[in-house]
């Protein structure tokens, strides 16, 4: 991956998190692991980068620093 894969709508850091996630082989033995992968990967891009994100009203994303 180049710098030209890349976008700005997510910092660089997300965007490689996420795209590591994506990569995670699918086993027989653990047909879910991308899966858990992602979805790990997702919550952790919105805990850490919750600007980045449209919550619905009253909903507030745990450990937001502001």
């Amino acid at each position: 991956m180049n710098q030209t894969d890349l976008h700005t709508l997510l910092p660089i850091e997300a965007q490689l998190l996420l795209r590591r996630a994506a990569s995670t082989p699918i086993t027989k033995g653990d047909p879910q692991s991308r899966r858990r992968a992602i979805d790990s990967a997702i919550e952790k891009v919105k805990r850490d980068y919750p600007e980045y994100f449209q919550q619905p009203e009253g909903e507030v994303i745990a450990n937001q620093n502001y």
